[in-house]
């Protein structure tokens, strides 16, 4: 791989890592309440995503969760 090519890839990984630190959101699916949340208030530099499942009351085996910068839904039925 080129100098050029490696280095954009580079760059690339360096805005992502900008984003999920900035500000994201925790989207979980918890199959206990069969309800879907959605949570801005974690910080990836002071707590693990399962510690911070925790604190809001959810059992990190009991649900599924995602990690995105946008709190905007798509629906594809």
């Amino acid at each position: 791989m080129s100098d050029s090519v490696k280095k954009w890839h580079e760059m690339q990984e360096e805005e992502k890592a900008k984003i999920v630190h900035s500000h994201v959101f925790v989207w979980v699916l918890d199959y206990e309440d069969a309800k879907v949340y959605c949570y801005s208030k974690w910080d990836p530099d002071k707590y693990s995503i399962k510690e911070f499942l925790l604190a809001v009351g959810h059992k990190p085996k009991m649900c599924k969760w995602m990690i995105n910068p946008s709190k905007k839904v798509n629906y594809i039925v």
